[in-house]
């Protein structure tokens, strides 16, 4: 599920601070292994039970947002945004 991959690419990150080369090495690596994440599979996350209510709100308030964005082919994750959203 790519919730689970995103905790794994945050526990990396958190992970950087034992082993930087390692933790950066295997980030990058993952990095290559998301390219599912579309804004036509996010969607799917409305089904995920492992979410909450509030995080799902949040989507719906950023679907919401009228605010023209050109989508990229793939999601550009930023892995200090990660923060404590997924766990």
């Amino acid at each position: 599920a790519p919730v689970n991959d995103l905790n794994f690419v945050k526990f990396l990150k958190l992970y950087e601070n034992e082993h930087s080369n390692i933790s950066k090495a295997a980030i990058k690596k993952i990095s290559n292994h998301l390219w599912y994440l579309t804004k036509e599979t996010a969607a799917l996350a409305f089904f995920d039970d492992t979410l909450s209510n509030e995080i799902k709100r949040l989507m719906v308030q950023s679907l919401n947002n009228d605010r023209i964005i050109e989508p990229t082919k793939r999601l550009i994750v930023s892995f200090q945004d990660l923060g404590e959203t997924f766990s």
